[in-house]
C-alpha cells in the first residue's frame, strides 16, 4: 500500500484503473435502496476501468428523472449539459465521452454521481487532483452525492482530507452500499 500522500495515492488507484475487469456491476438496484427517488441527477460518463454509469441513465429514464452530466473545461470548471436518450456523444480531448447538448444551468440537484479514483469508508474521495467536483459539490450542499466504486477502491484507512475536499453521502461499490454520513466502526 503506498503512502498516505495524495500523490502516492493516486498513481496507486490510477494503476487499478488499467487492470482487466470483467464484472458486470450492477448498481440500479443498490440505487434504488436510497430514499428517496431524486427527479435531478447529475453523473459523470464513465471511463474504461470505472463502474458503468450508462445503466444509471438509463434507469433514469426510465423513471423520467431530468439527467445532467459535465464536462471539464481547461480554466478548472465544469460546464453542464442535460443528457437524454437520443443525445450525441462524442470523444472529448482528454478520452472520455461528451453530450453535444449545449451547456446550461441547472437546477437545484436531488443527487450527484461523483468520479473518484477512491474513496475511505468515511466518504472522503480521492479525485484526479483538479479539484473540479469538490467546486461543483461546494455549490450543491443540499444534494445527495453519490461515489462509485469498485470494493478495490476502498481505501483501508482515512485518506488524506484538505479544507476544500467535501467528502460523499453514500458509497456504492459492487458488493455493498456505504452510508458515508454514519461513522463507520473500526
Amino acid at each position: 500500500m503506498p503512502t498516505n500522500d495524495k500523490t502516492s495515492l493516486r498513481t496507486h488507484y490510477r494503476s487499478l484503473r488499467k487492470l482487466p475487469t470483467t464484472r458486470n456491476v450492477f448498481i440500479v438496484p443498490k440505487l434504488e435502496t436510497i430514499p428517496p427517488r431524486p427527479q435531478t441527477l447529475h453523473t459523470y460518463l464513465s471511463l474504461p476501468g470505472e463502474i458503468d454509469t450508462h445503466p444509471i441513465l438509463s434507469w433514469a429514464w426510465d423513471h423520467d428523472i431530468q439527467t445532467f452530466t459535465s464536462i471539464p473545461q481547461p480554466n478548472g470548471v465544469l460546464t453542464h449539459h442535460p443528457i437524454l436518450p437520443n443525445t450525441q456523444l462524442s470523444c472529448h480531448a482528454w478520452g472520455m465521452m461528451i453530450p453535444d447538448t449545449p451547456a446550461t444551468e441547472i437546477p437545484d440537484l436531488d443527487w450527484i454521481v461523483v468520479p473518484g479514483l477512491a474513496f475511505d469508508l468515511s466518504g472522503t474521495r480521492l479525485g484526479f487532483g483538479g479539484g473540479y467536483y469538490d467546486r461543483f459539490l461546494a455549490t450543491h450542499p443540499e444534494s445527495h452525492t453519490i461515489g462509485l466504486c469498485f470494493d478495490s477502491q476502498l481505501h483501508p484507512e482515512p485518506l488524506p482530507r484538505e479544507p476544500h475536499d467535501i467528502p460523499v453521502d453514500t458509497i456504492i461499490t459492487e458488493t455493498r452500499v456505504i452510508n458515508a454520513k454514519t461513522p463507520p466502526r473500526r
